[in-house]
């Protein structure tokens, strides 16, 4: 197995946005109009203290996610759901008009984090890895609501995308979201074997899971991953809150798979990590650190990895 570091633009946003940056990026008009922005900043940072809400980095990334997902006027839209979620108070979902190949799309954010999520993919870009040829089909396991989806059909247009949710809740609001992408949504849990598992929803929306929960359980349909790879796929997503685990110990098709990205619900040294890790056999596999408790990862098969290598010196 061999281990490198993956890009700076997937790391976690706190470790590598230093705050005068923030401040300062993308700030029209001279030194004076930025002296004045930063004394805005410096006073929603006391707002934060004072009601214990996240309007700074709700704004900030407002500011940073807009001009890469939306047009026009809709980059106001964006800037708002950040202010609004970042309030701590606003709890309802929000309907944004992002840009797509197609044409603008409404695509719903039901909450704070979603729109982290967003961020995630647009603008700290976890996924953006050069491969060569272009992945033509395309497994999103754990899709939440569909920005990551979003994010494949911008970067690759012609690729099949199999987008895969366990959440009731979520798969309704993915199915809406991606309507007019040309998705195959499956309502289903990716686990070790097929049949039914149990799955605990959250208030978070990224934070469902069928490994241990403390929210409401409920019973939802199961695939095995390998039912999946029926065919071959040239890239894998993985995001499933910890069933990562039994899920990979279970396959016995990745012979099958080009790529595979995604993250470990466990720290680079835990051993359910390793092992994850040192299953992707001939594979070059790259995994570091992410948001103090998770590994972000990516397996490459080492035909396809010159691409990888690339983007990561790039």
């Amino acid at each position: 197995m061999t281990c490198a570091t993956l890009p700076s633009s997937a790391r976690d946003f706190s470790e590598h946005t230093s705050e005068t940056s923030i401040i300062v990026a993308g700030v029209p008009g001279g030194p004076h109009f930025k002296r004045v922005t930063t004394i805005a900043w410096r006073v929603l940072v006391r707002a934060d203290r004072l009601l214990g809400s996240d309007l700074y980095w709700g704004l900030a990334m407002g500011r940073r996610l807009a001009p890469r997902i939306a047009s026009g006027r809709a980059r106001a839209g964006v800037v708002g759901a950040g202010l609004l979620f970042g309030s701590l108070r606003w709890h309802r979902p929000l309907t944004l008009r992002l840009d797509a190949p197609g044409g603008p799309i409404r695509f719903v954010v039901p909450d704070y984090s979603a729109f982290k999520v967003l961020h995630e993919m647009f603008v700290l870009r976890e996924y953006d890895f050069a491969l060569e040829p272009p992945p033509r089909r395309i497994l999103d396991l754990g899709a939440n609501i569909g920005a990551s989806v979003l994010f494949f059909r911008r970067r690759w247009p012609d690729a099949q995308i199999v987008a895969v949710e366990a959440s009731p809740r979520l798969a309704a609001v993915l199915d809406r979201n991606v309507r007019h992408l040309a998705v195959d949504v499956h309502h289903q849990a990716v686990a070790a074997q097929s049949g039914t598992i149990e799955f605990h929803e959250s208030e978070h929306s990224w934070a469902g899971t069928t490994a241990a929960g403390t929210g409401p359980t409920i019973t939802v349909p199961a695939v095995a991953l390998d039912e999946l790879l029926d065919e071959q796929v040239d890239l894998v997503k993985v995001d499933i809150e910890g069933a990562e685990f039994d899920v990979f110990a279970a396959a016995n098709r990745l012979d099958r798979v080009g790529s595979i990205f995604g993250e470990a619900h466990a720290l680079p040294t835990a051993p359910e990590t390793r092992r994850l890790l040192e299953s992707f056999a001939g594979f070059q596999v790259s995994a570091e650190p992410a948001k103090g408790v998770f590994t972000l990862f990516s397996a490459i098969r080492d035909d396809a990895a010159a691409g990888v290598d690339e983007r990561l010196q790039g």
